[in-house]
């Protein structure tokens, strides 16, 4: 199993890149029918960026002064793209960076500046100030392929540890001021697949962590009851092993 983050990436200063990606664009929009399309955006090295000639006229025919300005038009190039066809593009947060549509969707996946392998941090916050919608999915709460910190993980292989009791305490507009709430349109858990073995694990990751995400994205946090709810997941556990599924004790 080989994967990473690597320096190879689209080469901007490409025309033919450029029309690549506008087709391949069309293409998605053919084939679905959202009003929201996910372009990525995150762990971009710019290595290539510096060192490529095509970046860099390109850089300097659009009077960009760095390789980060440069995913920045990128990214908006896409944008406006999808724009013309009714369409919005959404993306982890380092799509934000830079003078981007305010129609962006930002992902909010890192919690601090210098968090993971991004480049320039973008805070759900700060994305929303800005006037772009954001989606709530921090790594530290919401990443549910990692460890669920029980007895016996049959499955093991990423490090850090997401207890049942920790996915339940995710608040997905803590430390978002008041009056910027309304951009924050919900929240996501994430399975990464380079972390799973199979079907089964990927099952027994998911719950009954899932469990607490749905009662957090559907309820106040006034209305929250950590003991209530496992009362109520441990039910919904044994159905879900009644019918086959994979599901991780309440340990």
């Amino acid at each position: 199993m080989h994967w990473g983050i690597h320096r190879d990436v689209f080469c901007i200063g490409n025309d033919e890149t450029v029309r690549f990606l506008e087709d391949v664009l069309d293409y998605v929009c053919e084939l679905f029918p959202s009003k929201v399309i996910h372009i990525g955006g995150d762990e971009c090295p710019r290595v290539n960026w510096e060192e490529c000639p095509k970046c860099q006229a390109r850089m300097k025919a659009e009077g960009l002064k760095t390789a980060g300005d440069l995913q920045a038009w990128i990214v908006t190039r896409m944008a406006k793209h999808l724009e013309k066809k009714g369409r919005r593009i959404m993306g982890w947060d380092e799509i934000l960076n830079g003078d981007v549509p305010r129609s962006a969707i930002g992902m909010s996946w890192r919690v601090a500046a210098k968090f993971g392998a991004g480049t320039e941090y973008v805070s759900p916050a700060e994305g929303a100030r800005r006037g772009h919608d954001m989606v709530m999915t921090p790594s530290p709460f919401c990443y549910y392929s990692a460890r669920q910190g029980l007895k016996h993980e049959p499955f093991e292989r990423e490090g850090r540890i997401i207890t049942f009791e920790k996915a339940y305490s995710f608040d997905p507009v803590a430390d978002i001021p008041g009056e910027l709430r309304g951009r924050i349109i919900g929240g996501q858990g994430c399975m990464w697949s380079e972390y799973i073995w199979n079907e089964y694990d990927l099952a027994w990751r998911m719950w009954p962590r899932t469990f607490a995400l749905a009662e957090i994205l559907w309820s106040a946090p006034k209305d929250r009851n950590l003991a209530e709810f496992t009362k109520r997941a441990e039910s919904e556990c044994r159905r879900l092993r009644s019918m086959g599924i994979h599901c991780a004790p309440m340990e």
